[in-house]
């Protein structure tokens, strides 16, 4: 029995031209690989060796520079002529988990009199004690830290630590 092509499909496939992009979110652990002339930027599974490739842009650069970490990336697939995923055209993205496996939280520093917070960009704002100097220079940018919470029953606040820190690319 033969059946009838699905209507959907068949019109999708009529509307999207060979080479036409897919809409889609990635996540994984950021692996840079190849040599300089060669280099590709994957996001792999925890322990996986190989994983989707980044098309080669500036994005994949600021995504490779985050090697280790946890990202998703928005962004589409780009397709050969024969409709073949070749690369992943990512538009943006988020920094979740850092190599040791925490949470990343990834803000803005700010100063005010002497005092550095980060304004989170899920929406906390976080006191930081004892800052390394490297990180005072980054004043005003987009920060992401790995952070040790220490209470302050007296005061009501809770200010952390910072453990390790980078720059957003």
């Amino acid at each position: 029995m033969k059946r009838a092509p699905n209507a959907f499909a068949l019109a999708l496939a009529l509307t999207l031209p060979a080479g036409a992009a897919l809409a889609e979110d990635l996540k994984g652990v950021v692996r840079v690989v190849g040599s300089a002339i060669n280099q590709k930027v994957l996001l792999t599974s925890a322990g996986a060796s190989d994983g989707p490739a980044i098309c080669r842009d500036e994005v994949a650069k600021r995504i490779g520079r985050l090697s280790g970490m946890t990202v998703q990336a928005s962004g589409d697939w780009s397709l050969s002529k024969t409709g073949e995923k070749t690369c992943f055209e990512a538009k943006s993205f988020t920094v979740s988990t850092l190599p040791n496996g925490r949470d990343a939280v990834v803000g803005t520093l700010t100063e005010k009199d002497g005092a550095y917070q980060v304004a989170g960009d899920d929406g906390k704002m976080r006191s930081l004690v004892d800052v390394p100097d490297g990180l005072k220079k980054l004043a005003g940018k987009k920060v992401v830290l790995d952070l040790k919470v220490i209470e302050s029953p007296a005061s009501g606040q809770v200010p952390a630590k910072v453990v390790t820190y980078s720059e957003l690319p």
